[in-house]
């Protein structure tokens, strides 16, 4: 009840606004301190691949830029080849991205491959029907980013401690779809989303788990 469900057409998509910034490192999406992007998802993600171009299929779960550029914000299942802008570097086919502009090192996504290697799950697992917890997260501090699913961390990457990140701007954030191309479909989502969360700073592994915890138990993220 209440949550959304996605057609992978280009009308999938919710508008949730710029957050007011008018340049890069303004507004409420700007953040100092890092991020959370956590949400509840039943993909139903095709995993298909790059045919005439680098880029396959991709679903946006959520993505914030726009007029930003660069300084772009994505949390989306993708399935793509010769990148040169991941870290850590590598193929990971069908993957769940989270990218990020870091002051110092540019905009980077981190992977987590849906490869059934290391207690990840395969992307067919993944399309069980069920609802899945999925968490990305940016700690300025320590120079943490990560990717939990379900309560675990499964994909990380260590920046320098205290790499601070842009994001923000006159940019607009969807939830469902790229704002950057509002007639097309090329990065529908196509399943459901619920419970989408932002944060100004990023939720401790323990929050996170505690967060899963509490959706098995059909309450939100904090409980109640």
């Amino acid at each position: 009840a209440g949550a959304f469900e996605f057609d992978n057409s280009k009308d999938a998509r919710i508008n949730v606004g710029s957050g007011g910034g008018t340049v890069p490192a303004s507004g409420s999406f700007a953040v100092t301190d890092g991020v959370t992007i956590e949400a509840l998802i039943v993909p139903e993600y095709s995993g298909k691949g790059p045919s005439n171009s680098r880029f396959g299929e991709m679903d946006e779960i959520f993505r914030k830029d726009q007029a930003d550029k660069d300084h772009r914000m994505l949390l989306s299942f993708q399935h793509d080849f010769g990148k040169t802008n991941l870290r850590p570097m590598g193929e990971f086919a069908e993957s769940l991205s989270f990218g990020l502009y870091i002051l110092g090192q540019g905009y980077h996504e981190l992977k987590l491959p849906l490869d059934g290697v290391d207690g990840r799950p395969t992307l067919a697992q993944l399309k069980d029907g069920k609802m899945h917890h999925v968490v990305a997260t940016y700690d300025v501090k320590s120079g943490l980013k990560a990717i939990y699913l379900d309560g675990k961390m499964l994909a990380s990457y260590q920046y320098p401690a205290g790499s601070k990140m842009i994001s923000g701007g006159s940019g607009l954030a969807n939830i469902g779809n790229t704002p950057n191309q509002p007639d097309t479909a090329a990065e529908a989502y196509a399943g459901v989303i619920d419970e989408v969360a932002f944060y100004y700073f990023a939720l401790p592994a323990k929050r996170v788990y505690q967060h899963y915890q509490n959706t098995l138990k059909g309450r939100n993220y904090f409980g109640l």
